[in-house]
């Protein structure tokens, strides 16, 4: 259907539906999703909170924070639950929005089960929360209202004596509270009681739009790349394919002839590290990071993935298959390779908020200079005299959109 298909007063109707200019400038932001139901009824709900979630390498790292946080108490029970393998934190840090709706609200006017809610949660195109949310709630949310008390619509559980529960947070006399709450799929709940749910959006779901989908790009950095490559398992790795012992010879000098200072009693067992400026390192790295490429491309099966030295990004439509994507690559590089992911720079976003890779910030028909290499490209042509600078960055701008920055170096 082409905007020109639609009728004034149908156009009309659709703005008075979504509750005027405000209405529609909340929609066309993602702050009010429209979703269908079976009785062609349409229900918007509107954004309450927007949180991060990921923003802890562990899940001790989480705990510790609301410990020590003088203005969070923490019960026992939701303590213990942050103590249980079912509960997980986000290996890459997200946003994600949540609605705030009592059991009324969702149709039940004299009370329903959790198991009946969540049911009828997910009719309405609402989401379940990731267990991450309550401890995180907890943490972002300290201007809580008094007397508010809301439970996490999430998968239940086991607490301490075995019975599953959910998490809460509430403002009670005590003070800011996160608790554990009943999470029995027939445990009944009145018409007052509220649920926070995950409002399901274009991040999970991508909707063709004028022939276009979205896109979401998982973006990955290796911590000290260079200073992190084990000896062993390089040497380990040109064994397998190299049988002359000559060349085997000589590629354990080269390898063995530079490591990274470390702690380690037994340095020369265990050497890591190769000389960033040598060229054998560059041959070296990507003969390392080929293991990583095959296990991606043939044991993963990911069919869009793109790497450079430690620099890697996969491309999907679905988020929980990034994530899970993203927790097998970990586990596969600090299992095999003793590398570990930057925790600082792995995200998951959409191509369309533009992706940082290799200097240049990427978006779907254009790329644009990294903001820092701009900078230091600048600084550069000002403190460096030499007769090649200039052409050089002329040069690498012409690898994407810099005809303004072009210009402001001709003109200096």
């Amino acid at each position: 259907m082409k905007y020109n298909d639609f009728t004034l007063g149908q156009v009309e109707a659709v703005f008075n539906k979504l509750g005027g200019t405000e209405g529609v400038a909340n929609f066309l932001s993602g702050k009010t999703m429209v979703v269908k139901i079976p009785s062609d009824e349409k229900i918007s709900f509107n954004v309450w909170k927007t949180i991060k979630l990921g923003t802890y390498h562990n899940v001790e790292a989480l705990r510790n924070s609301i410990r020590s946080d003088g203005n969070i108490n923490i019960s026992d029970w939701a303590n213990d639950i942050l103590g249980k393998p079912a509960f997980t934190v986000a290996l890459a840090e997200e946003e994600i929005q949540l609605v705030n709706l009592s059991v009324a609200d969702l149709g039940f006017k004299s009370g329903a089960t959790y198991g009946n809610i969540c049911a009828k949660a997910k009719e309405l195109s609402l989401e379940l929360c990731p267990n991450e949310v309550g401890p995180q709630l907890r943490l972002q949310y300290k201007d809580q209202p008094k007397g508010e008390y809301l439970r996490i619509a999430m998968e239940p559980i086991a607490g301490l004596d075995g019975r599953l529960c959910v998490f809460y947070v509430e403002h009670g006399e005590g003070g800011l509270w996160l608790r554990g709450s009943y999470g029995d799929s027939d445990h009944f709940w009145d018409a007052s009681s509220r649920f926070v749910f995950r409002l399901r959006n274009s991040l999970h779901f991508s909707p063709i739009i004028n022939n276009t989908r979205f896109c979401l790009v998982l973006k990955c950095d290796i911590k000290k790349f260079f200073a992190s490559i084990d000896h062993n398992v390089l040497k380990s790795i040109l064994t397998k394919h190299i049988k002359d012992k000559d060349i085997i010879w000589l590629l354990n000098n080269i390898i063995d002839s530079f490591h990274s200072k470390h702690i380690y009693a037994m340095a020369d067992i265990c050497k890591t590290g190769l000389p960033l400026g040598n060229l054998t390192s560059q041959l070296l790295v990507n003969i390392y990071m080929n293991e990583f490429d095959q296990y991606v491309k043939h044991k993963l099966k990911v069919k869009y993935y793109i790497r450079y030295a430690d620099d890697f990004v996969v491309l999907s439509q679905d988020k929980r298959y990034l994530e899970n994507t993203l927790k097998q690559m970990k586990e596969f590089l600090e299992d095999n390779l003793k590398l570990i992911m930057h925790p600082n720079k792995v995200f998951i976003k959409t191509i369309s908020s533009g992706v940082d890779f290799l200097g240049w910030v990427h978006f779907p028909k254009h790329r644009v200079l990294r903001t820092s290499t701009k900078k230091r490209m600048f600084r550069n042509i000002k403190n460096n005299q030499k007769p090649n600078t200039i052409p050089s960055y002329l040069g690498m701008l012409s690898h994407g959109n810099g005809y303004k920055l072009k210009g402001k170096i001709i003109s200096l």
